[in-house]
């Protein structure tokens, strides 16, 4: 009998769960136990898109053939990894995004922070492509991939008007399984709330003017360990240990120099760390929600354009470096935690 259900178009959910072992191919399942069955209380719903690639990585070999036609052996797959990535606008719904970098669930007092071992709370992510038209368990899904957060960029500006949000993770390639039990109530696709540009807040270096931010873009990177260690007598990546940290804070602002112009002189500037500081308002309003971020930095570009004039614009690009505090902290405690 066939299947009655209908495929069509881009009819489908994306949902990610927290994998404590990577590859597991469930959620909330700790290290050393079996995976429990997913439930829908474990996973979030992210409103955006989804692009996976396989990606084949190949090198020459010493065959030579007898004639000018390639041969199939001349070049061979050596390794192979995946590359998953997100792309969405930034909302509440993106704290389990914070979660999967910090390799933080629920942090103390609700602020994230790089932790001198990224590798102590080790989380994974698995990400889940659900039917739309799946009414009964177990769901059919296109893919139910088991992943690593590699980097994640959240940027704004005022042309776009929405705060949005890039993650990019390394998935396994391993066979996962095409349908997947999920348990408890499908809380279905709800409208998301999106952060918009004009509520950002901005507290910046050198004197910048709060009101004439145009941009900003903070990149957060995990390292990981080389693909010889990594892919370990394997051609799929074993378990990818973290072994640092890397970051990077930009914007654009309108810079009123009103005697401020010996701040903009940075090669003669014995301070050398910038602290700055954006709040995003995720909900506007009575009861509004903050994401604070407070970053430190080294300025690696530094460009006044036009400093003729009393106001022109201020672009800045610096590392998240610091030499007494922590060159990043996220602060989420005004926003509703979201089991996952």
């Amino acid at each position: 009998m066939p299947d009655p259900k209908i495929r069509y178009g881009n009819d489908y959910r994306i949902a990610i769960g927290i994998e404590y072992s990577y590859n597991a191919g469930g959620t909330e399942a700790p290290v050393g136990e079996a995976p429990s069955a997913t439930t829908w209380a474990n996973l979030v719903v992210l409103p955006g898109t989804l692009e996976i690639t396989q990606n084949n990585n190949k090198r020459n070999t010493k065959f030579k053939p007898q004639s000018a036609v390639p041969h199939p052996y001349s070049e061979l797959v050596t390794t192979k990894s995946c590359t998953v990535t997100y792309t969405g606008e930034f909302g509440l719904y993106s704290k389990i995004l914070l979660d999967l970098w910090f390799n933080q669930k629920n942090p103390a007092n609700g602020i994230y922070k790089m932790q001198a071992n990224p590798n102590t709370t080790p989380l994974s992510a698995v990400i889940y492509l659900i039917h739309n038209d799946s009414t009964a368990t177990p769901y059919k899904v296109d893919k139910a991939q088991g992943c690593k957060l590699q980097s994640l960029v959240i940027e704004g500006s005022q042309s776009s008007g929405f705060i949005g949000v890039t993650a990019t993770f390394e998935g396994t390639i391993y066979q996962r399984e095409l349908s997947q039990a999920i348990t408890g109530t499908d809380p279905g696709m709800k409208l998301p709330e999106p952060a918009l540009f004009g509520d950002v807040q901005a507290t910046l270096a050198f004197g910048a003017e709060n009101y004439g931010i145009e941009s900003f873009g903070l990149t957060l990177n995990n390292v990981f360990t080389s693909d010889g260690t990594k892919y370990a007598n394997s051609r799929y990546p074993a378990y990818p240990l973290i072994i640092g940290y890397d970051g990077e804070l930009k914007y654009t602002v309108l810079f009123d120099a009103n005697g401020n112009e010996a701040d903009l002189d940075y090669l003669d500037n014995p301070e050398q760390e910038n602290p700055n500081n954006i709040t995003i308002i995720l909900r506007p309003g009575v009861g509004q929600k903050l994401l604070r971020i407070e970053t430190i930095s080294i300025a690696t570009a530094f460009d006044k354009p036009d400093p003729g004039n009393d106001i022109f614009k201020l672009n800045y690009t610096g590392k998240l470096a610091s030499l007494a505090n922590d060159p990043i902290k996220i602060d989420a405690s005004n926003i509703p935690w979201i089991e996952t």
